[in-house]
């Protein structure tokens, strides 16, 4: 089964993978062959998808777009979190103190400033002395939030 066939731009590629972690993710009812089929076939089309303006995705943003969906699958199926995507940097908020350890073993940091647990590529650090909102974040990059579906256990 081709899961992402005709599927052409960023944006409805990563919409249709987020879908179908939420179907076939191990640790939301799905099976460990079905999601890396998912995920092999995912890797593969970021290679012909395009950005906004028709380009397509370079090798280190191709790294960028696998890593955090990476991390987000990590954490999908905790319970009682949000998970926000603003560009390229991953938003937790929530009933988070249950996983503090597990969210720091996933690669995500705290931000004590805006009371959230936060991943980002390594080349992506903000470099501001000042403070930008969540809002005005979400004005600038954009803003998608994952729906989380079920418990799972730590692992």
């Amino acid at each position: 089964m081709d899961y992402f066939k005709g599927i052409k731009t960023l944006l409805v590629l990563k919409l249709r993978y987020r879908e179908l972690c939420k179907e076939h993710h191990p640790d939301l009812g799905g099976d460990t062959k079905t999601m890396q089929m998912i995920n092999v076939q995912y890797e593969r089309a970021l290679r012909w998808a395009s950005d906004s303006d028709g380009k397509r995705l370079n090798p280190d943003e191709i790294k960028i777009e696998k890593d955090l969906m990476e991390v987000i699958n990590k954490i999908i199926a905790l319970q009682g979190i949000v998970i926000e995507v603003t560009g390229r940097w991953v938003w937790v908020t929530g009933e988070t103190k249950q996983y503090k350890d597990y969210l720091k073993k996933c690669g995500l940091w705290w931000a004590s400033k805006k009371e959230a647990w936060y991943w980002r590529p390594a080349n992506a650090k903000c470099t501001s002395k000042h403070s930008m909102s969540f809002a005005h974040i979400r004005d600038k990059y954009g803003s998608t939030n994952i729906e989380t579906v079920c418990h799972a256990s730590l692992s």
